[in-house]
């Protein structure tokens, strides 16, 4: 308003009058006739008596007190200003005065039900019932008591008073006074855990229903390391592999399943005492699934010899691991019998130990790797003695064969020998289609006999064949191969024949005392070096005619390398009359004062007694003293 210092000064004047309504201070009478009543009804005044119970007077007529405007409820007590929040001021008034009140809409609550509390969010207010006064107090809401809480997993809600129940539900939420673990839930395993780790109560600690047991540990940990092994406490099944053991407690172990293990439960095998697994139905059979220190000889079970021995690999259609079992290596030592080695093996890795193995049955040995020594020497004899040689034996060392005694040899393929023997009317075969290399090749003896065939190429250095033994070449499908042989030498009635290789190569001949050397009519021979014939040694032909080049030897060498004895009773038989040809058709050597290798040419116009020397035809060995 600013400064109210020059606004006009007003006076108010009060009236003091006595007792008789005069007024004035000279005590001059005055008196006022005053007609009250209808004054204050003229003002509005115009109720008399009392108010009911819960009421109370509006005003009072100024005049005389005993009217009154209104009574008003005693409820409207309050000018505006003295209502204030939480409260209401009500929109109706009475006498000036308006109800300050709690809106029920807002405080609906007077009490609540246990276990919920008021909140602190109240309102207060007066009413007057039959005039006196209570206060009342109301509430926002009903709360759960400030100590209350959710109870999480696996808990149960507790009342105030420590029993089960007693939910305060509050926001669709119940909370409980307290909160216990549900039963069962009261495990810490604090020795090797819980067995489910998600299941558990949490009141400070985790606490749960169930934890791992020993077993449980071990077989989590080694299930880890070993997925697809079975876990055992105590001893793996038989012939299982021990893989590995628990950290915490060794009685728990990982077992393998293995070929063996798969295989016992089988009615048609069996294992021996020895862990060799054999055939129910044929006894003398042997599979080595692993490494072992000896060779199976017996079989302990049924005393049966053991003459077959295969590897896991036979087994796979009865066992699946033993299709995946790898080759076991089985040590060969004679310290367990001379012997060891006189059977057939197949699948297998051997070890040899010894420099010589006998053989007296059938050793048969086929898909088989070698170890050991790099000097063998393996020695057949007898008719039941027969050897089957690849080239997985003969690669990387140096093997020498002496068989005997009508023993039987087979060279394969891609087989390298540094001696061949054959004696006693032992007999070899060498062929197989591959590649084969003999340093010496020696056959003695009537019925001894060597076949050589088949040989994509075959390489001899020297041979001998002597006393009625036979080396015999022949290959119908020779061409495209190499036959040769260093030295032949063949002496009292041996025989070295061929036939259909064209040709077979030598280096150098040498032919005494009735040795023989025979070409059908199908072969052709080559000499590149000397060729020495004496004391009635034999070269025979079968051919039917010159041109076709067929059963003739070849010859190119100087006069030189002749013999120095044209008295040596060597026989030529030619089959065909035309034989030998002119020096200019084939340049053969003479020897001499012009004569040929041989001292007697038996043409076929004499040859009968051709014949009688070589034989009647190729495959005719028979060798006679005839001329000689």
């Amino acid at each position: 308003l600013g400064d109210i210092s020059r606004l006009p000064k007003l006076a108010k004047v009060h009236f003091i009058v006595d007792s008789n309504d005069k007024l004035g201070f000279d005590n001059i009478e005055q008196s006022f006739d005053h007609d009250n009543i209808n004054r204050c009804k003229a003002l509005g005044f115009n109720k008399t008596g009392a108010c009911g119970s819960n009421q109370r007077v509006s005003h009072y007529c100024p005049y005389d007190n005993s009217y009154y405007d209104q009574c008003c409820d005693m409820n409207f007590a309050y000018s505006k200003g003295e209502c204030s929040y939480p409260n209401t001021i009500s929109g109706n008034s009475c006498g000036g005065k308006f109800k300050c009140y709690c809106d029920r809409s807002l405080y609906p609550y007077t009490s609540c039900e246990a276990p919920k509390v008021n909140s602190s969010d109240k309102c207060a207010d007066v009413t007057y019932t039959n005039g006196s006064a209570v206060t009342n107090v109301y509430y926002a809401a009903c709360v759960c008591p400030s100590g209350y809480r959710t109870c999480g997993t696996n808990q149960i809600g507790l009342d105030a008073n420590g029993n089960d129940g007693g939910a305060c539900s509050e926001d669709g939420v119940a909370k409980y006074a307290g909160c216990r673990c549900k039963d069962g839930y009261a495990l810490t395993c604090s020795e090797y855990g819980p067995k489910n780790p998600g299941d558990f109560c949490l009141i400070g600690t985790k606490y749960y229903k169930e934890c791992k047991t020993i077993n449980d540990v071990c077989t989590e940990e080694l299930k880890n390391k070993y997925p697809s092994y079975n876990v055992v406490q105590g001893e793996c099944g038989k012939y299982e592999k021990q893989v590995d053991t628990c950290s915490k407690d060794g009685s728990f172990k990982v077992c393998q399943p293995t070929c063996k293990s798969q295989i016992a439960g089988d009615s048609r095998y069996g294992i021996d005492s020895n862990g060799f697994i054999y055939s129910v139905s044929s006894p003398g059979t042997a599979y080595v699934v692993e490494d072992s220190q000896i060779v199976p000889l017996i079989n302990s079970n049924t005393g049966s010899t053991y003459t077959n021995i295969y590897g896991p690999d036979s087994l796979k259609s009865a066992a699946s691991l033993c299709g995946s079992a790898g080759r076991p290596t089985i040590k060969v030592n004679t310290t367990q019998n001379q012997y060891v080695l006189s059977r057939s093996f197949t699948g297998v890795n051997l070890e040899l130990l010894n420099d010589t193995y006998y053989i007296n049955s059938n050793a048969y040995w086929n898909d088989v790797s070698y170890s050991g020594k790099t000097y063998l020497t393996l020695r057949a004899d007898g008719s039941n003695a027969r050897i089957n040689i690849y080239s997985d034996l003969t690669s990387g060392r140096t093997v020498s064969i002496y068989a005997t005694n009508q023993a039987y040899i087979s060279l394969n393929a891609d087989t390298n020998l540094s001696t061949l023997s054959l004696s006693g009317g032992a007999q070899a075969y060498v062929g197989g289609g591959g590649n084969n290399t003999i340093s010496s090749l020696t056959v003695d003896g009537g019925g001894s006999k060597a076949s050589l065939s088949y040989s994509k190429n075959l390489n001899i250095s020297s041979a001998s064949v002597t006393n009625g033994a036979v080396i015999q070449a022949d290959d119908s499908g020779s061409s495209g191969r190499t036959y040769k042989i260093g030295t032949l030498y063949a002496s009292n009635y041996g025989i070295f024949k061929t036939n259909y290789i064209k040709p077979f190569y030598f280096d150098n001949m040498k032919l005494e005392y009735r040795g023989v050397v025979k070409v059908g009519s199908m072969g052709q021979i080559r000499v590149s070096g000397t060729i020495y014939m004496r004391k009635c040694s034999r070269m025979c032909t079968y051919s039917g005619s010159y041109e076709s080049e067929k059963g003739v030897f070849y010859y190119k060498n100087s006069t030189a390398s002749c013999w120095p004895d044209r008295n040596s009773c060597a026989i030529y038989y030619a089959g065909n009359e035309h034989w030998p040809l002119p020096e200019n058709d084939f340049n053969y050597s003479m020897c001499h004062t012009n004569k040929y290798l041989g001292d007697r040419w038996l043409t076929k116009g004499s040859g009968a007694r051709g014949k009688e020397m070589c034989g009647a035809s190729y495959s005719n060995d028979t060798v006679t003293n005839e001329h000689c």
